[in-house]
């Protein structure tokens, strides 16, 4: 057996048990990188130190044998990644849908209405409360 061979297998029996990397641990890597570099550009030195200190906190989560409670962090911070990536998903699609579409709020209810573009005047029912209003598209 090589001496690579072996320290892999050591390390392989040394994380069982243990959390491991998971997309929190992935993306607090990539945030401490990123501190690091623009630390690196702009010379000061507090920014490095926020840079380790969330490399540390990642370290401690990929060794922590408390599973369960760094599943639920992962979790938690998956929810938000999801509603922002959501928030980001319909930006982008409002925005390519604006050469076919012209977007509404209902002045009742706030609900957004999509109706096509060019049609002149037209009567628009909100689906939602039924209120009929008179818009240009």
């Amino acid at each position: 057996m090589s001496f690579l061979t072996q320290m892999r297998y050591r390390l392989q029996q040394w994380m069982y048990g243990r959390n491991g990397i998971d997309v929190l641990s992935r993306d607090l890597n990539i945030l401490a990188l990123a501190f690091m570099l623009l630390d690196y550009l702009l010379k000061t030195h507090i920014i490095n130190w926020l840079g380790l200190l969330i490399f540390a906190v990642n370290i401690y989560r990929i060794c922590s044998r408390n599973i369960a409670k760094r599943a639920t962090e992962n979790q938690a911070y998956l929810t938000f990644k999801g509603h922002f990536e959501n928030w980001f998903i319909k930006k982008k699609k409002l925005f390519s849908d604006r050469k076919y579409y012209r977007f509404y709020k209902c002045s009742s209810c706030k609900q957004k209405l999509r109706v096509p573009k060019g049609k002149g005047k037209i009567e628009i029912t909100c689906p939602k409360c039924g209120l009929h209003f008179i818009k240009k598209t």
